[in-house]
């Protein structure tokens, strides 16, 4: 009897909570069918075979990877034979494109079924690699619907079923004001760096120059806490550190929260799930701002702003980033009933437009899975 298996690599923490769920999608629908996975502490516990964890390697940005490039070499050998030996039947490429097209390459090799779920963004930059992605992948699973078009004109096969995110994510309806501000400077350590100081300084001007009643408070992870610890010490007063607090380990106050800083990222359509008012500050090296300004054709950084067309959550980058304006903006939304209601209106847009399925993993499960056995 043939034995069935899927070769599943994800480098990045939010595919990783994506793909934790798939997986547990699999196993309920087919338990016969044998998961190989490399990815991160999430998708870990639901694998039947996990190689290695390849969101610890913390790679980001257009240096990172040539920083370790060794680990990166080995990595595609060690999947070159892990493929070699198992034969899986179909691989699942999650995000991560710089990596992830390499597996592609691994698997035509081999003549091995190849899907890409979560691909690249395209359509904000670099879009000549739909060439690599349409000869060496077999279909595409897209996250956004306005991905399905590109990639359908390109004359790729492509599938849609919504975003994951609305199965981890509960849709919360009722604005609760509170006195906490959250703070989120990213989920990887060099993006950390960039921000937390950036987003400290803004806290500090907020307290001194418009009102201390507010208590912020940082979201982040446990590995990271030092770092933060760091960087409050070196970037904020002290007179200002008592207003402000680590918090690695409550899910459930996020929902308490009345305004969110953030970077760009997952992390803003999580926080329109949680009917958070939010901005985006996102500070970067010179050269790598300069750089990207070249590649990028979007107008918006933010997928909420993108996927509406308009500016619906402020965006504050790099030469923009302006303390001040970040302010006003914040008080103006916390004492403005009109103004919330009328951002909330347009939250539930996005929601609308997200929303294709309730349970959008098991439909994709579905669509692995019957592509397994075709």
């Amino acid at each position: 009897m043939k034995e069935y298996k899927i070769f599943f690599v994800c480098g990045d923490r939010s595919a990783d909570n994506y793909l934790s769920i798939l997986l547990k999608n699999i196993k309920q629908l087919s338990p016969q069918i044998k998961t190989i996975v490399i990815g991160g502490e999430k998708s870990k516990s639901f694998a039947d075979r996990f190689v290695v964890d390849l969101v610890s390697y913390d790679a980001h940005g257009f240096f990172s990877p040539f920083t370790k490039f060794i680990k990166f070499f080995n990595l595609a050998k060690k999947i070159n034979n892990v493929i070699k030996k198992e034969q899986p039947s179909l691989v699942v490429l999650m995000d991560y494109y710089g990596f992830n097209i390499r597996v592609a390459k691994i698997a035509k090799k081999y003549s091995i079924k190849t899907i890409y779920y979560i691909t690249p963004q395209v359509w904000a930059s670099r879009k000549y690699r739909i060439k690599k992605i349409k000869k060496y992948i077999d279909f595409v699973i897209n996250i956004y619907p306005f991905e399905t078009q590109l990639f359908s004109y390109y004359k790729i096969k492509t599938f849609y079923f919504g975003h994951p995110i609305v199965d981890i994510i509960e849709n919360v309806q009722i604005y609760q004001k509170t006195n906490i501000i959250g703070i989120f400077p990213g989920s990887r350590k060099q993006v950390i760096k960039w921000n937390l100081p950036v987003m400290l300084k803004i806290v500090q001007n907020f307290i001194k120059n418009y009102s201390d009643k507010y208590k912020f408070v940082i979201f982040g992870f446990e590995k990271y806490k030092k770092v933060y610890d760091k960087i409050i010490k070196t970037n904020l007063e002290i007179k200002y550190q008592k207003y402000i607090q680590i918090n690695t380990q409550n899910d459930n106050l996020r929902k308490e929260i009345c305004f969110a800083i953030s970077v760009s990222g997952t992390v803003i359509l999580e926080n329109i799930f949680y009917n958070i008012p939010t901005v985006v500050v996102y500070n970067l090296p010179t050269l790598m701002y300069l750089l990207l300004k070249k590649i990028v054709y979007v107008k918006y950084i933010s997928l909420a702003n993108i996927l509406l067309g308009e500016e619906v959550i402020p965006e504050f980058v790099k030469t923009k980033i302006d303390f001040n304006k970040i302010c006003s903006y914040i008080i103006d939304m916390l004492n403005d009933k009109t103004k919330l209601e009328s951002l909330f209106a347009k939250y539930k847009k996005i929601k609308e437009i997200l929303c294709q399925n309730k349970n959008v993993s098991l439909f994709i499960a579905k669509k692995i899975i019957e592509f397994v056995y075709e």
